[in-house]
């Protein structure tokens, strides 16, 4: 592997400064602070609008407009809760994964924050204030999902 830091160092011109060596994807200067950054990938670092898919049940757990990819893990995480909204072209795809109904029990608000844990582009979100439900999501990492909570 020393043959190709030797030649990455005699494309890029910085002989005896490896640490400086990037393909320049973020932008990084000598001397910048990387946690002054925002890594690719990540969410924004200003807040933005999340609007509810129009067919959710009304409430304060709600699926994204335009953020489910079909993966099917939070419908079967919480089938009672969870179903498929299809389009309306007749194609009968199943598009995008909204809340059918909204939790009663505690039992049904458990299976509701585990179908928030397992989507896989974290699409579904808590919009509501009840401190346990905040306080179960921020203990699963998922606070940045929560309407309520401050970032």
């Amino acid at each position: 592997m020393k043959w190709l830091k030797r030649l990455a160092l005699q494309v890029f011109g910085r002989e005896g400064r490896a640490e400086l060596i990037s393909l320049g994807l973020a932008d990084f200067k000598p001397g910048e602070r990387t946690d002054e950054r925002q890594a690719i990938g990540t969410p924004p670092l200003e807040p933005r609008e999340h609007i509810s898919h129009p067919h959710n049940a009304p409430g304060p757990f709600y699926s994204e407009n335009e953020g489910c990819i079909a993966c099917g893990a939070p419908n079967a995480a919480a089938p009672e809760l969870m179903a498929w909204y299809e389009e309306p072209c007749g194609t009968n795809d199943y598009t995008h994964c909204i809340f059918r109904r909204q939790p009663e029990t505690a039992d049904e608000v458990e299976r509701a924050i585990r179908a928030m844990d397992v989507s896989c582009v974290e699409n579904l979100r808590y919009r509501g204030s009840d401190p346990a439900i905040l306080e179960r999501l921020r203990a699963l990492g998922k606070g940045h999902l929560c309407d309520a909570v401050e970032h």
